[in-house]
C-alpha cells in the first residue's frame, strides 16, 4: 500500500478535508491544534473513521519550539495555542517556553526527558480518545475506539551524529512506554545527508529501532531551492531505508516524492493547499501576500490562476475532470470560477495527488521520467514568462536526478559484480 497523508492545520478545513476523504488514508494533527480544539477534532475523526476508514497520527509540535519566536507574540509571551500546549506539559516545559527560552532535549535530565515523551504519548492516545467517549457515549452505547494509527513521538532535528543518538532515544522511551506501534519522524537538516557515512548511520538508526514505519522530513527540501545532487542522496536514504525492511514516508512532499516509490517509499504527505516542503521557521513575520493558485498538473506545480489560464489555452492541454473542475469548466478561461473556491481548490488538489498515486502504480518509471523531459521541453520558455518563473526547472532536475542515480546503481552493481566474479 502507498499511503497518502494530508496535514491538517486549522478546523476552518475541515469541510476540505470531510469533502476529499476518498482520495486519502490519513491525517496528520498537530498536538497543538488537538490541546486547542480536541471535540471538534475528535468529532471530525469520529465521522471519518467508520465512513471512510481513514487514519489520524499526531504529529509533535514540541519540535517547532527548538528554534526562534514564531510561536510567541511581539511582545514575548506566548501565544494562545502554545500556552495550552505548554499548560498540557506542565513543568518543565512550561517552565522553559514561560522563561522565554527555547525547548533543547539535550537540556533536559533523562528523568525529564522520558516524563516528556510519555506524556506526548498520552496526549496522542488519549486526549482525543477521551473527547469522543464524552460526546458521543451520550448518544451510543458502544463508541469506537478513537486511536492513532501509530505514535509519532518528539524528534530532535538531525544536524549531527549526537542528534541521531537522541532520536534513537526518544523512540525506544515511546516503544517502551506504550503497545500502539510507533512511527518516528527523521527530520533532517538537507545538507547532513550528503555524505554517505552520514546516511548510513540513520539508516542504523532506523534499522535497528524497535519500528516499521518512520516519516522522513528533510529541510528545505523545495523543488526550487533542492539541488540535483540532493535529490539523488534522498533517493539513496529512502532506498536503504527500504531495504532493511522498513517503509519510509516523506513528511512533506511534491510528484517528486511519488516517483521515489520506485525506490522503496511507501508514503506521502502534504496540506490541502501547498504543504509540500517545509523548512524550520523561526520568526514571527506574516503571511506571503500569495495570489490565489492552482495547481496545473502538466507542471505539477501552482501557479497563479492568470497563468493557468493562458498555459492552459495556449497549449490546448486538457481540462481537469476531478468531482472539483468538471462542473464548472468548459474552458481553460472558466478557471476564474474557482479562484473564490478554496474548497473546490483544495479537493482538485488533493485529487490530483491521488492520480499521481495511481500514476506511479500503473506506468513504468522509464515512461515517467520520460513524461518529465517532455514537459520540460513543452512548458520551460512559457514558466520564464510566469510570476512563478524563478527557479521554475524542477522537471528536468527531477528526470535528470533519476536518470543520475539509476546510472550509479548501474555502475556500482556493475562493480560489485567484477569484485565477486576476479576474488
Amino acid at each position: 500500500m502507498f499511503e497518502n497523508s494530508l496535514h491538517y492545520y486549522t478546523f476552518g478545513e475541515y469541510k476540505e478535508i470531510e469533502r476529499a476523504a476518498p482520495y486519502y488514508d490519513s491525517l496528520i494533527v498537530s498536538s497543538h491544534f488537538v490541546v486547542t480544539e480536541t471535540d471538534k477534532i475528535a468529532g471530525t475523526l469520529s465521522n471519518l473513521q467508520p465512513e471512510q476508514q481513514i487514519d489520524f497520527y499526531v504529529q509533535p509540535y514540541l519540535p517547532e519550539f527548538r528554534k526562534g519566536d514564531n510561536f510567541r507574540k511581539s511582545n514575548g509571551e506566548l501565544r494562545s495555542w502554545a500556552s495550552n500546549l505548554a499548560e498540557y506539559y506542565g513543568p518543565p516545559i512550561s517552565d522553559v517556553l514561560e522563561n522565554r527560552s527555547n525547548l533543547n532535549y539535550f537540556d533536559f535530565s533523562r528523568e525529564d526527558q522520558k516524563k516528556i515523551i510519555e506524556k506526548s504519548c498520552d496526549l496522542q492516545l488519549d486526549l482525543l480518545d477521551e473527547a469522543s467517549e464524552n460526546k458521543l457515549g451520550r448518544y451510543l452505547d458502544s463508541v469506537a475506539s478513537l486511536t492513532p494509527r501509530a505514535l509519532v513521538p518528539w524528534y530532535v532535528k538531525i544536524n549531527s551524529r549526537p542528534d541521531i543518538r537522541a532520536n534513537e532515544e526518544i523512540i525506544n522511551y515511546a516503544a517502551e512506554y506504550s503497545d500502539c506501534p510507533v512511527k518516528p519522524c527523521f527530520y533532517v537538516d538537507k545538507s547532513f545527508i550528503h555524505t554517505e557515512s552520514n546516511r548510513r548511520e540513520i539508516v542504523r538508526a532506523v534499522e535497528e529501532a524497535p519500528v516499521r514505519e518512520v516519516f522522513l522530513w528533510i529541510d528545505g527540501f523545495d523543488k526550487r531551492d533542492v539541488s540535483i545532487g540532493e535529490l539523488c542522496k534522498a533517493l539513496d536514504l529512502v532506498e536503504r531505508v527500504s531495504q532493511r525492511g522498513v517503509d519510509p514516508h516523506m513528511m512533506y512532499s511534491d510528484y517528486f516524492a511519488n516517483l521515489m516509490a520506485f525506490f522503496g517509499l511507501r508514503g506521502v504527505s502534504f496540506g490541502i493547499e501547498h504543504g509540500e516542503s517545509k523548512s524550520e521557521k523561526t520568526d514571527s513575520g506574516g503571511g506571503s501576500g500569495d495570489s490565489v493558485r492552482y495547481y496545473y498538473n502538466p507542471v505539477k506545480e501552482f501557479l497563479n490562476v492568470y497563468d493557468v489560464e493562458d498555459l492552459g489555452t495556449d497549449f490546448d492541454d486538457p481540462l481537469c475532470e476531478c468531482q472539483a473542475c468538471d462542473p464548472v469548466m468548459n474552458s481553460w478561461s472558466d478557471i476564474f470560477q474557482l479562484a473564490d473556491d478554496r474548497k473546490a481548490r483544495a479537493q482538485h488538489y488533493i485529487t490530483t495527488r491521488d492520480g499521481h498515486r495511481e500514476t506511479v502504480t500503473n506506468e513504468t518509471l522509464d515512461d515517467l521520467v520520460g513524461e518529465l523531459w517532455d514537459g520540460d521541453d513543452k512548458y520551460q520558455e512559457a514558466l520564464d514568462d510566469t510570476d512563478h518563473a524563478a527557479n521554475a526547472n524542477h522537471l528536468r532536475k527531477w528526470a535528470t536526478a533519476i536518470e543520475h542515480y539509476v546510472e550509479e546503481e548501474k555502475q556500482r552493481e556493475l562493480s560489485d559484480y567484477s569484485l565477486t566474479t576476479t576474488s
